[in-house]
């Protein structure tokens, strides 16, 4: 039987599966933001302040809702399938709960704060960037360098190599966060007790809290202890970046506590055969 090592760098595979559509998804939205920038450079906005409004926050966090819901649906079932065993009747009442939340094209509210702030986040640097390359471009008059420095940035670097961080990031996120909600949702609905186990990679790219925290087991409700961080899982996105982004690690459930099995005492009540 493969063991937790072999289980986590199965889990890892697994989920990068989801990785090239997600990144077609964010190579996407940054087509859409050169298009814009493009169109009001051509009409004479070329200062980084005039090609602010090119960049869409809500567009943003609508994208990487998008790879969030294209990998929760999938990874709630799965991990479901996996603690249940496949009984069937239990687990269509559980997916149901998943559709709720993916159904509008959102995932749930909570997740969307997340996402929000991340979106802000790939604003910020990619504004960053934009001024920079654009102060390198010359005067800001040559609208012809302008938009040639601007379809060169957009696509080398960041349809090259952001897009596919950005996905990456996105894609092991959303499995942790959809993992932990499968398996806190089977608990509550069969009676079942669930730990985590923290499992790393178990190689030279692990951070040293990681490997430190390697094999911490913990009720499924309760954080792991990190450093100096409480995450809920790996790559919690309540957690710091410094503990959560490139992070490979696993979270393994195992049960406990089997569901109670409700055995009535026909001889007290009826007085014996």
């Amino acid at each position: 039987m493969p063991g937790r090592r072999d289980r986590a760098a199965a889990g890892l595979r697994a989920a990068l599966r989801w990785h090239p559509q997600a990144v077609r998804i964010v190579r996407r939205r940054f087509a859409a933001e050169l298009a814009a920038l493009t169109e009001l450079a051509e009409a004479g906005a070329t200062g980084v302040d005039e090609l602010a409004s090119a960049f869409d926050d809500e567009a943003w966090t609508i994208t990487l809702a998008d790879v969030w819901v294209m990998v929760g649906a999938d990874v709630y079932q799965r991990k479901v399938d996996e603690l249940m065993g496949g009984d069937g009747k239990q687990i269509r009442q559980v997916v149901a709960l998943v559709q709720q939340i993916v159904r509008y094209g959102r995932p749930a509210e909570q997740i969307t704060r997340f996402l929000e702030e991340q979106a802000a986040g790939i604003i910020t640097t990619s504004r960053r960037r934009v001024h920079t390359v654009l102060r390198e471009a010359g005067s800001p008059s040559e609208v012809r360098e302008v938009t040639r420095a601007l379809r060169r940035l957009y696509r080398t670097e960041f349809v090259k190599v952001r897009a596919n961080r950005i996905a990456l990031d996105q894609v092991l996120r959303a499995v942790s966060v959809f993992e932990q909600a499968a398996a806190e949702q089977v608990q509550a609905s069969t009676g079942r007790e669930y730990v985590k186990v923290w499992v790393t990679q178990g190689d030279d790219r692990v951070r040293a809290d990681h490997a430190e925290a390697d094999g911490q087991t913990v009720p499924l409700s309760e954080p792991f202890k990190v450093g100096l961080t409480l995450l809920r899982y790996p790559r919690d996105p309540a957690g710091p970046a410094s503990q959560t982004v490139n992070c490979r690690c696993w979270a393994e459930h195992r049960v406990v506590r089997p569901p109670k099995v409700f055995t009535p005492n026909l001889s007290a009540r009826y007085g014996g055969p």
